[in-house]
């Protein structure tokens, strides 16, 4: 049980994910758009690789918590990058209608509301249940935001082809 951890974990783990948050969104700012023009697509594809590690801490079982904290760091890095994209990037696309700051606060405004749900939600489900479960439903979301994600990006391509002819 992972229950005997020191409590100073919870600390590195706070540490861990704005730090590599960061790091996520400095890669990103590095790939795009010398790499990736489209945001939607890098959006896509930083989901679908967060996917991976989120997925290893369900399947590996009771594993080392420094394993737990590096599978943690790298899904941190994945989604700082992805949330570049969404609070930023394609934000800005809606600038030349002045609609960019609006946009901006629906997002920032959907992300605040995620985070307090998951910060309720996850304690809650972890004491009635277990944090195998808290795993499954974070996973369950990153998964349903994945298939959003792919969804979009045919309609958001046609977006941006429109935007970047005119």
């Amino acid at each position: 049980s992972y229950d005997s951890l020191n409590p100073a974990i919870s600390n590195y783990l706070s540490i861990i994910v704005l730090v590599c948050g960061t790091i996520g969104s400095t890669v990103a700012r590095l790939l795009y758009p010398r790499v990736i023009k489209n945001e939607a697509v890098a959006m896509t594809l930083f989901l679908a690789l967060a996917l991976i590690p989120a997925l290893g801490l369900l399947f590996l079982g009771e594993v080392n918590y420094i394993v737990i904290l590096l599978l943690l760091a790298i899904v941190a890095l994945l989604l700082g990058a992805t949330t570049l994209f969404t609070m930023t990037y394609i934000a800005a696309r809606y600038s030349r209608w002045g609609k960019g700051a609006t946009v901006a606060g629906v997002m920032n405004c959907t992300a605040s509301v995620g985070v307090v749900v998951a910060n309720s939600l996850s304690p809650a489900l972890a004491d009635h249940f277990s944090w195998r479960i808290v795993s499954i439903v974070w996973i369950a979301m990153l998964a349903l935001t994945l298939l959003l994600s792919v969804a979009l990006v045919p309609i958001w391509t046609r977006f941006w082809k429109k935007q970047n002819q005119t």
